[in-house]
């Protein structure tokens, strides 16, 4: 049974209203139902035909994987539903979870949080100079410290290489003075003989 079968039965037994019929309410309403029945009874029949028709195939063979082919679309979909829900539920849970922490950090931080932040980042920057500026100084003064401490040492190094060597032209100066007055006292021990 096809469409166009269900449809002119359904039409054929409808009533018409008329002027003159006093139960028209009544025809239609049993007319209505009429229609009803008929209709659920086709359908029931084109339902158990087709059930036949795919149970009575010619190969088992073929009506199984036919009936496999079935249940793994079934099955598939069954997955693709679950997995949908198992997303929503997953969404649902990450965005509980973003809403509570949103209003515990809203509960931690004040009000003025820019204001605040931006007086303490501006003191934060101030130590961060004032710790840079006692750095370089303290490495400026280390250095020059350092090379204060080398002109030192470089004069005491000097002044004590002068002094060795004003210490060694006097004792060479002594020693020979000290010939030279040998040697006149030989001249003068010559001359007095």
């Amino acid at each position: 049974m096809n469409f166009e079968q269900l449809m002119s039965q359904v039409s054929g037994t409808s009533t018409e209203k008329t002027a003159g019929d006093t139960n028209a309410q009544q025809s239609t309403k049993t007319a209505t139902e009429a229609a009803q029945e008929a209709l659920v009874a086709s359908l029931k029949q084109v339902v158990s035909q087709e059930k036949t028709a795919s149970v009575n195939s010619s190969d088992p063979v073929e009506a199984l994987i036919k009936e496999a082919q079935r249940l793994a679309e079934d099955e598939k979909t069954g997955e693709v539903m679950h997995m949908r829900q198992m997303g929503a539920a997953f969404a649902d849970a990450a965005a509980e979870t973003w809403a509570r922490q949103t209003s515990k950090i809203a509960s931690v931080q004040p009000e003025n949080t820019y204001e605040k932040t931006a007086a303490e980042e501006q003191a934060i920057l101030h130590q961060a100079a004032e710790k840079g500026y006692n750095d370089t100084m303290t490495k400026v003064a280390m250095e020059a410290g350092y090379m204060q401490a080398m002109e030192k040492v470089a004069a005491e190094q000097y002044q004590a290489g002068q002094n060795a060597a004003l210490e060694d032209v006097r004792e060479k100066a002594a020693q020979e003075f000290y010939k030279g007055a040998q040697e006149v006292d030989v001249l003068l021990s010559q001359l007095k003989r």
